[in-house]
Protein backbone atom coordinates (compact mmCIF):
# COMPACT_ATOMS: atom_id res chain seq x y z
CA UNK A 1 0.00 0.00 0.00
CA UNK A 2 2.60 2.56 1.06
CA UNK A 3 5.97 0.80 1.31
CA UNK A 4 7.54 -2.57 1.96
CA UNK A 5 7.72 -1.60 5.64
CA UNK A 6 3.96 -1.84 6.14
CA UNK A 7 1.63 -4.77 5.41
CA UNK A 8 -2.10 -4.09 5.45
CA UNK A 9 -4.04 -5.99 8.12
CA UNK A 10 -7.48 -4.39 8.06
CA UNK A 11 -9.45 -1.21 7.57
CA UNK A 12 -10.12 0.70 10.79
CA UNK A 13 -12.03 3.75 9.57
CA UNK A 14 -12.88 5.61 6.38
CA UNK A 15 -14.24 9.15 6.20
CA UNK A 16 -14.89 11.57 3.38
CA UNK A 17 -11.37 12.91 3.86
CA UNK A 18 -9.11 10.03 4.87
CA UNK A 19 -8.69 6.30 5.35
CA UNK A 20 -7.14 4.73 8.45
CA UNK A 21 -5.78 1.19 8.30
CA UNK A 22 -4.02 -1.18 10.69
CA UNK A 23 -0.70 -2.49 9.40
CA UNK A 24 2.09 -4.79 10.46
CA UNK A 25 5.18 -2.63 10.83
CA UNK A 26 8.30 -4.61 9.88
CA UNK A 27 10.62 -1.94 11.24
CA UNK A 28 9.04 -1.92 14.69
CA UNK A 29 8.02 -5.61 14.74
CA UNK A 30 4.63 -4.41 15.89
CA UNK A 31 1.41 -2.89 14.61
CA UNK A 32 1.12 0.65 13.34
CA UNK A 33 -1.78 2.72 12.07
CA UNK A 34 -1.60 4.55 8.76
CA UNK A 35 -3.75 7.55 7.97
CA UNK A 36 -3.87 8.46 4.28
CA UNK A 37 -5.69 11.18 2.38
CA UNK A 38 -8.31 9.72 0.06
CA UNK A 39 -6.99 9.63 -3.53
CA UNK A 40 -9.88 11.68 -4.94
CA UNK A 41 -8.81 14.64 -2.76
CA UNK A 42 -5.17 14.86 -3.79
CA UNK A 43 -5.91 17.68 -6.24
CA UNK A 44 -7.87 19.68 -3.65
CA UNK A 45 -5.20 22.09 -2.43
CA UNK A 46 -7.04 23.18 0.72
CA UNK A 47 -7.88 19.67 1.90
CA UNK A 48 -4.44 18.33 0.99
CA UNK A 49 -2.66 21.15 2.81
CA UNK A 50 -4.87 20.59 5.87
CA UNK A 51 -3.89 16.92 5.92
CA UNK A 52 -0.19 17.70 5.52
CA UNK A 53 -0.45 20.34 8.26
CA UNK A 54 -1.81 17.73 10.67
CA UNK A 55 1.29 15.59 10.16
CA UNK A 56 3.53 18.67 10.42
CA UNK A 57 1.95 19.64 13.74
CA UNK A 58 2.24 16.13 15.18
CA UNK A 59 5.90 15.91 14.19
CA UNK A 60 6.65 19.24 15.85
CA UNK A 61 4.85 18.40 19.11
CA UNK A 62 7.29 16.11 20.89
CA UNK A 63 5.43 15.11 24.05
CA UNK A 64 4.57 11.70 25.58
CA UNK A 65 0.91 12.70 25.79
CA UNK A 66 0.65 13.36 22.04
CA UNK A 67 0.59 10.61 19.44
CA UNK A 68 3.92 10.56 17.52
CA UNK A 69 4.49 10.31 13.79
CA UNK A 70 6.52 7.20 12.92
CA UNK A 71 6.81 7.70 9.17
CA UNK A 72 5.52 9.84 6.33
CA UNK A 73 5.28 9.47 2.59
CA UNK A 74 2.96 8.92 -0.34
CA UNK A 75 0.81 5.96 -1.27
CA UNK A 76 1.05 4.31 -4.68
CA UNK A 77 -1.90 6.51 -5.69
CA UNK A 78 0.03 9.64 -4.76
CA UNK A 79 -1.86 10.42 -1.56
CA UNK A 80 0.08 11.74 1.44
CA UNK A 81 0.09 9.48 4.49
CA UNK A 82 1.61 9.26 7.93
CA UNK A 83 2.03 6.34 10.32
CA UNK A 84 1.33 6.30 14.07
CA UNK A 85 1.56 3.67 16.81
CA UNK A 86 -1.42 1.39 17.26
CA UNK A 87 -3.34 1.82 20.52
CA UNK A 88 -5.25 -1.45 21.06
CA UNK A 89 -7.01 -0.09 24.15
CA UNK A 90 -8.83 2.38 21.90
CA UNK A 91 -10.01 5.81 22.98
CA UNK A 92 -11.92 7.36 25.84
CA UNK A 93 -15.01 7.00 23.67
CA UNK A 94 -14.49 3.24 23.83
CA UNK A 95 -13.95 3.48 27.59
CA UNK A 96 -17.49 4.84 27.90
CA UNK A 97 -18.64 1.27 27.22
CA UNK A 98 -17.35 0.41 30.72
CA UNK A 99 -18.91 3.19 32.81
CA UNK A 100 -18.22 1.50 36.15
CA UNK A 101 -14.49 1.99 35.56
CA UNK A 102 -14.91 5.75 35.14
CA UNK A 103 -14.90 6.84 38.77
CA UNK A 104 -14.42 10.51 39.55
CA UNK A 105 -10.74 9.97 40.39
CA UNK A 106 -10.16 8.11 37.12
CA UNK A 107 -11.89 10.85 35.12
CA UNK A 108 -9.88 13.53 36.91
CA UNK A 109 -6.70 11.57 36.20
CA UNK A 110 -7.47 11.46 32.49
CA UNK A 111 -8.23 15.17 32.60
CA UNK A 112 -4.84 15.92 34.15
CA UNK A 113 -3.05 13.85 31.51
CA UNK A 114 -4.82 15.65 28.67
CA UNK A 115 -4.13 19.03 30.30
CA UNK A 116 -0.43 18.22 30.51
CA UNK A 117 -0.45 17.59 26.76
CA UNK A 118 -2.56 20.68 26.08
CA UNK A 119 -0.20 22.85 28.11
CA UNK A 120 2.59 21.79 25.75
CA UNK A 121 0.38 22.20 22.67
CA UNK A 122 -0.66 25.72 23.62
CA UNK A 123 2.89 26.77 24.49
CA UNK A 124 3.85 25.74 20.97
CA UNK A 125 1.20 28.05 19.54
CA UNK A 126 -1.21 25.29 18.49
CA UNK A 127 -4.94 25.05 19.25
CA UNK A 128 -6.37 21.54 18.90
CA UNK A 129 -10.01 22.63 18.31
CA UNK A 130 -11.47 19.13 18.53
CA UNK A 131 -11.03 17.78 22.06
CA UNK A 132 -13.54 14.98 22.70
CA UNK A 133 -13.46 11.38 23.99
CA UNK A 134 -12.80 9.91 20.55
CA UNK A 135 -9.65 11.99 20.14
CA UNK A 136 -7.99 10.79 23.34
CA UNK A 137 -6.32 7.38 22.99
CA UNK A 138 -5.21 5.08 25.81
CA UNK A 139 -1.76 3.50 25.81
CA UNK A 140 -0.83 0.13 27.29
CA UNK A 141 -0.58 1.73 30.75
CA UNK A 142 -4.03 3.32 30.41
CA UNK A 143 -2.51 6.79 30.04
CA UNK A 144 -4.30 9.34 27.87
CA UNK A 145 -2.63 10.32 24.59
CA UNK A 146 -4.03 13.16 22.49
CA UNK A 147 -4.54 12.54 18.77
CA UNK A 148 -6.26 13.87 15.64
CA UNK A 149 -4.92 17.34 14.97
CA UNK A 150 -6.75 17.45 11.65
CA UNK A 151 -8.43 20.80 12.35
CA UNK A 152 -5.78 22.27 14.63
CA UNK A 153 -4.81 25.88 14.05
CA UNK A 154 -1.43 27.55 14.33
CA UNK A 155 -0.83 31.07 15.59
CA UNK A 156 0.86 31.79 12.28
CA UNK A 157 -1.98 30.37 10.17
CA UNK A 158 -5.28 31.06 11.91
CA UNK A 159 -6.85 32.44 8.75
CA UNK A 160 -6.20 29.32 6.66
CA UNK A 161 -8.74 27.13 8.39
CA UNK A 162 -12.31 28.20 7.78
CA UNK A 163 -15.76 26.69 7.85
CA UNK A 164 -18.38 25.89 10.48
CA UNK A 165 -17.82 22.19 9.83
CA UNK A 166 -14.70 22.48 11.98
CA UNK A 167 -16.81 22.54 15.14
CA UNK A 168 -17.99 19.34 16.86
CA UNK A 169 -21.55 19.94 18.13
CA UNK A 170 -21.76 19.81 21.89
CA UNK A 171 -18.01 20.10 22.46
CA UNK A 172 -17.14 23.27 20.55
CA UNK A 173 -17.52 26.51 22.55
CA UNK A 174 -19.67 29.44 21.37
CA UNK A 175 -16.76 31.45 19.95
CA UNK A 176 -15.60 28.50 17.83
CA UNK A 177 -19.07 27.80 16.53
CA UNK A 178 -19.42 31.45 15.53
CA UNK A 179 -16.02 31.51 13.81
CA UNK A 180 -13.49 28.62 13.95
CA UNK A 181 -10.67 31.14 13.52
CA UNK A 182 -11.51 32.63 16.93
CA UNK A 183 -10.74 29.41 18.79
CA UNK A 184 -7.96 29.80 21.36
CA UNK A 185 -6.46 27.90 24.29
CA UNK A 186 -9.52 28.43 26.47
CA UNK A 187 -11.65 26.94 23.69
CA UNK A 188 -9.79 23.64 24.12
CA UNK A 189 -10.38 23.84 27.88
CA UNK A 190 -14.11 24.23 27.25
CA UNK A 191 -14.13 21.08 25.10
CA UNK A 192 -12.17 19.21 27.74
CA UNK A 193 -14.66 20.28 30.39
CA UNK A 194 -17.48 18.83 28.28
CA UNK A 195 -15.42 15.68 27.78
CA UNK A 196 -14.98 15.22 31.53
CA UNK A 197 -18.73 15.64 32.00
CA UNK A 198 -19.49 12.97 29.39
CA UNK A 199 -16.96 10.56 30.90
CA UNK A 200 -18.21 11.03 34.45
CA UNK A 201 -21.92 10.82 33.67
CA UNK A 202 -22.29 8.92 30.41
CA UNK A 203 -24.71 11.62 29.30
CA UNK A 204 -24.72 13.49 25.99
CA UNK A 205 -22.52 16.56 25.65
CA UNK A 206 -25.44 18.73 24.55
CA UNK A 207 -27.14 18.24 27.94
CA UNK A 208 -24.35 20.19 29.63
CA UNK A 209 -24.20 23.10 27.21
CA UNK A 210 -27.95 23.53 26.70
CA UNK A 211 -29.14 26.29 29.10
CA UNK A 212 -32.33 24.44 29.98
CA UNK A 213 -30.48 21.33 31.21
CA UNK A 214 -27.10 22.74 32.25
CA UNK A 215 -27.77 23.11 35.98
CA UNK A 216 -29.26 19.65 36.33
CA UNK A 217 -26.39 18.18 34.33
CA UNK A 218 -23.78 19.76 36.59
CA UNK A 219 -25.65 18.29 39.54
CA UNK A 220 -24.84 14.81 38.24
CA UNK A 221 -21.15 15.41 39.01
CA UNK A 222 -19.39 15.31 42.36
CA UNK A 223 -19.23 18.77 43.94
CA UNK A 224 -15.55 19.32 43.18
CA UNK A 225 -15.61 18.05 39.60
CA UNK A 226 -18.84 19.96 39.03
CA UNK A 227 -17.13 23.24 40.00
CA UNK A 228 -14.25 22.56 37.61
CA UNK A 229 -16.49 21.56 34.73
CA UNK A 230 -18.75 24.56 35.31
CA UNK A 231 -15.86 27.00 35.10
CA UNK A 232 -14.21 25.30 32.11
CA UNK A 233 -17.48 25.42 30.15
CA UNK A 234 -18.59 28.95 30.91
CA UNK A 235 -19.94 30.57 27.71
CA UNK A 236 -17.78 33.64 28.35
CA UNK A 237 -14.07 33.23 27.65
CA UNK A 238 -13.10 35.51 30.52
CA UNK A 239 -14.97 33.33 33.03
CA UNK A 240 -13.05 30.16 32.16
CA UNK A 241 -9.69 28.94 33.41
CA UNK A 242 -6.92 31.12 32.05
CA UNK A 243 -4.71 28.23 30.91
CA UNK A 244 -4.29 24.46 30.90
CA UNK A 245 -1.96 24.77 33.90
CA UNK A 246 -4.59 26.79 35.78
CA UNK A 247 -7.25 24.14 35.15
CA UNK A 248 -4.81 21.37 36.06
CA UNK A 249 -4.15 23.00 39.43
CA UNK A 250 -7.88 23.02 40.15
CA UNK A 251 -8.36 19.39 39.12
CA UNK A 252 -5.31 18.23 41.06
CA UNK A 253 -6.83 19.58 44.26
CA UNK A 254 -9.63 17.06 43.88
CA UNK A 255 -7.16 14.20 44.32
CA UNK A 256 -5.47 15.49 47.48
Amino acid sequence: MVSTRFRLVRLLHRSDMSTIVLCEDAQRDSYSVIKALNPDLVDDELVCSRFVQEADVLEALDHPGIVPVLARGQTHEGSPFYAMPYFPRGSLADRLMDPDSLTTDVVVGFGLEVLDALDHVHREGVIHRDIKPGNVLLDDSDVAVLCDFGIASLDSARSTMQGAELATPGYAPPEQIADPRKAEARSDLYALGVTLFVLATGRRAVELVRPATRQASLGRLSAGLGRCVRRATEPSLSARYSSAADMADALAELLT
